[in-house]
């Protein structure tokens, strides 16, 4: 029976655990169900017991680290339970393990060629261990602890370490103690609908798929440029550049939905009226392939392998024109902020620069990334939060506060990362990814725990959009198909939630 050793009482005792992606102590929610510890006064070496061998180890499959550290006073675990008072955790609400007085240390030996034996020596004084909520950071609660207990599993059995716990206080939420425990969302993994989209270029470089807020969806297909509406389903060509020679290369709607920009690969940015399906105005400026375009109101940004970003007001004169260069490689990626102050460009240079609506120089470089910035998504939710996503040699995605200029958490996906969106309701994002995965994975913030996983193009899901209700997205690939798929929710985002941005800026 694979249990809890508690031996060798001299001072106290603290455990937690290291989640290998994150630089913070935490529990690993698929592992311990209950527990809690108080009232600690004595030194105890706790590790968990191989049901087939008689000494100390640590299974694998269950915890990835065990880890001791910090020893001084009192130490507090616990966990919330929904249905008690008393302390315990559930995976569901706990997520972030911090220690705090910090004053002496313990000696923790991990030995991964032995089956991953793990054992624990010179233990003296104690810590204080908190698990906090990331919406909940700040509440406080006393609760009355009752006698201590383990329960892992129901396989699991609990030695008593023989301790008569005191009152003490927990960072926890009378909130989340009367909460109700909500019920986890699904995400089909089938689309709901597939459409053909022939000529659909497999470039990693271009961004030809938009959709309006009129739930019109433009689509750009060698030399033409379709749209599709949600609604009824019908499809108009918008127009057909092969008469100049000329191809597509990117597409965006304005705000209204009522204009599409068009890039080109001879590098020109023409301006469509989608009701009349006409030509408005052709610009020019750049001397190569137009793959990025950013509304900005009644301003239109274009990147270009020309390695220049031009910002324009439609309405004015061609001249009336702002030339951006801080790129060394082609500009890939362009989003505006959402409080049309800051413009976001990834490169082929492997850098995200961020420029203000005056300014011809970058305001902040952010050069952590190793390979091309297409992927670049500011939250609706958090002021001043930016994510992007590496190419097929960097793979991660990063978060910024553009605030303060810091980096604030990043994950290796695993593939490419081709686009990302924020759910306009929830903190959750979307990536989708090229080599070698070719998926699409939804994700929560700030925990980064993964939601969902969808897969179903053979090519790398090089093109994304998010629906005008914010509830569906629509991907592409060079596998020649778009594909709908319903994957956010309507569920509005929680004060809490939306202070996440300044709470990580005070952590780190």
């Amino acid at each position: 029976m694979l249990g809890f050793l508690s031996i060798h009482y001299t001072g106290t005792v603290t455990v937690c655990y290291i989640h290998p992606l994150y630089s913070y102590c935490m529990l690993h929610p698929s592992t311990i169900q209950l527990l809690y510890v108080t009232s600690i006064h004595y030194t105890v070496t706790v590790c968990y017991i191989h049901p087939l061998y008689s000494y100390c180890m640590l299974h694998p499959s269950t915890i990835q680290l065990l880890y001791v550290t910090s020893i001084h006073y009192t130490v507090t675990v616990c966990y919330i339970h929904p249905l008690y008072s008393y302390c315990m955790l559930h995976p569901s609400t706990i997520q972030l393990l911090y220690v705090t007085s910090i004053h002496y240390t313990v000696t923790v030996c991990y030995i991964p060629s032995t089956t991953q034996l793990l054992y624990v020596t010179s233990i003296h004084y104690t810590v204080t261990v908190c698990y906090i909520h990331p919406l909940y950071m700040s509440a406080k609660a006393k609760i009355q602890y009752t006698p201590i207990f383990l329960e892992v599993h129901m396989l699991w059995k609990f030695i008593s370490l023989e301790l008569t716990p005191p009152s003490l206080p927990c960072l926890c939420s009378h909130k989340l103690l009367r909460s109700p425990r909500k019920p986890a969302r699904k995400i089909s993994k089938i689309p709901f609908k597939v459409l053909d989209a022939p000529e659909l270029q497999d470039d990693f470089y271009l961004n030809l798929v938009d959709w309006s807020a009129g739930n019109l969806l433009s689509v750009g297909l060698g030399a033409c440029v379709y749209l599709w509406s949600a609604c009824t389903s019908q499809v108009t060509r918008l127009c057909d550049l092969s008469v100049d020679g000329d191809s597509v290369t990117s597409v965006c709607w304005n705000e209204r939905g009522s204009l599409v920009a068009v890039g080109t690969h001879k590098g020109y940015v023409q301006i469509w009226d989608a009701a009349g399906g006409r030509k408005l105005t052709s610009l020019e400026g750049h001397s190569a392939r137009v793959g990025a375009l950013a509304w900005n109101g009644e301003q239109l940004s274009s990147g270009s392998r020309d390695r220049v970003i031009l910002q324009r007001d439609v309405r004015t004169p061609p001249s009336a024109e702002r030339r951006l260069q801080g790129h060394r490689q082609e500009v890939c990626g362009l989003k505006w902020s959402p409080d049309h102050q800051h413009l976001a460009s990834g490169g082929n240079d492997n850098k995200l620069l961020v420029w203000n609506s005056s300014s011809l120089l970058p305001m902040q470089q952010y050069s952590d990334h190793l390979a091309a910035v297409k992927a670049i998504a500011w939250s609706p939710h958090q002021h001043g939060l930016l994510v992007s996503g590496g190419g097929t040699a960097d793979r991660c995605l990063r978060f910024w506060n553009t605030l303060t200029g810091q980096p604030l958490q990043s994950t290796d996906t695993g593939s490419q990362v081709c686009n990302l969106a924020w759910s306009k309701h929830a903190n959750e994002l979307v990536s989708t990814h090229g080599y070698s995965q070719n998926q699409i994975l939804v994700w929560k913030y700030p925990s980064l725990n993964q939601v969902a996983k969808l897969t179903g193009h053979s090519y790398r899901v090089l093109y994304l959009a998010v629906s005008p209700d914010g509830e569906a997205i629509v991907t592409g690939a060079g596998d020649e198909t778009l594909r709908f798929w319903n994957v956010f929710s309507k569920t509005r985002c929680t004060k809490e939630s939306k202070s996440v941005l300044n709470l990580f800026t005070r952590i780190r």
